[in-house]
């Protein structure tokens, strides 16, 4: 492990100073007496402080050249391309990193074991709550920023994404300087209140079952009934369904399953990092106003800046939907929280009749 890892992982900058009595100048810990020592001392370690990946990331492509690092997740079925428009645009504000999660496109995934299935109802009241591959996601994520020696960057995640960039500012709040969550609330909404555990039970028997019900044969066509509820025009469904089949069946699942037993309800009031939450306004089929489950349920949990918008203004895919809005609102959210590096507001047009008689 880098000396840089375990400052990191200890809740410092790389390079951190730390003196006490003139004896500890830096946090070159190479040694587990030392370690122990400053960790009594400070009490830096975090509960994950020494996890790292067991997978690493599939790929991760870097652009821009702005001074403000950002971070870029997508959602359980896409990789890195779903933000190529976004990281073009804005290639001379931002120095951008977009992650493939383990397994999304072909990448290599975590192993699968079996996932848990009682056959008897009652067992059903004490699931698993474990959620490995989203966990093997963070810390991929942690190495990967360590790896490339970023700062405190700003991590935008959509979707899933989203849950896992809130994961990054509570679990890791030395590395995160800003979190951005689009169409990602602190725990999947569902039509009524649940339990952790009507939560996990629920993902692993029912919406577990009902996926892997859905043939191979009838899987693509499955996807882009999916994407089509949420885009705005045939051009989006094609592109976002396109990426996403490039994700195996069994990898989409296992992260839709992880997602839906996910819960940070309690776990939110733990996260500093300035964060802007923004969803599109749903309602199914059957007439459940998921936007309002949304509000009453995770809303008063979530301390920060919560926006919701009409279906038809921002779609499920706002920064393809409505880019040039995308890019001026994530930009005047990091000014308005001061966040270093922040891109300037625009110059004012010129008056080209200024100063000329009329």
């Amino acid at each position: 492990m880098p000396q840089e890892r375990e400052e990191i992982r200890a809740g410092q900058s790389p390079g951190a100073e730390v003196e006490s009595k003139g004896i500890i100048r830096r946090m070159r810990i190479r040694n587990l007496p030392i370690l122990l020592l400053v960790a009594l001392l400070f009490g830096a370690f975090s509960n994950r402080a020494d996890a790292e990946a067991q997978v690493p990331l599939g790929h991760v492509e870097i652009r821009g050249s702005g001074p403000l690092p950002m971070v870029l997740i997508s959602g359980p079925t896409l990789d890195w391309r779903y933000w190529e428009d976004f990281m073009d645009r804005n290639s001379d504000v931002y120095t951008m990193y977009a992650v493939t999660l383990p397994g999304m496109s072909g990448s290599e995934a975590m192993p699968s074991p079996p996932l848990w299935r009682p056959p008897d109802r009652e067992d059903r009241k004490k699931p698993p709550l474990e959620t490995p591959w989203l966990d093997n996601a963070v810390e991929a994520i942690v190495d990967m920023m360590i790896e490339e020696e970023i700062g405190p960057a700003v991590v935008m995640g959509h979707a899933m994404g989203g849950l896992l960039a809130l994961r990054l500012g509570i679990e890791h709040p030395a590395m995160v300087s800003a979190v951005i969550s689009l169409e990602g609330p602190v725990a999947f909404p569902t039509p009524r209140e649940m339990t952790r555990n009507e939560r996990a039970a629920d993902a692993l028997w029912r919406f577990d079952h009902n996926l892997r019900s859905i043939s191979p044969e009838d899987w693509p066509g499955q996807m882009a009934r999916w994407t089509r509820t949420g885009a705005s025009n045939t051009e989006i469904t094609d592109y976002v369904t396109e990426l996403s089949l490039e994700t195996s069946q069994e990898v989409c699942i296992r992260y839709m399953v992880e997602h839906r037993m996910t819960d940070l309800s309690d776990e939110i009031a733990k996260l500093r990092a300035p964060t802007l939450g923004i969803f599109s306004e749903v309602s199914s089929q059957d007439g459940v106003n998921y936007d309002r489950i949304k509000k009453t349920q995770f809303g008063p949990a979530w301390h920060e800046d919560i926006r919701f918008y009409p279906m038809d203004e921002i779609g499920f895919f706002y920064t393809l939907r409505a880019p040039e809005r995308f890019d001026m609102e994530i930009a005047d959210f990091l000014r308005a929280k001061n966040i270093p590096g922040a891109p300037k507001p625009p110059k004012p047009e010129k008056d080209n009749h200024a100063g000329h008689d009329h």
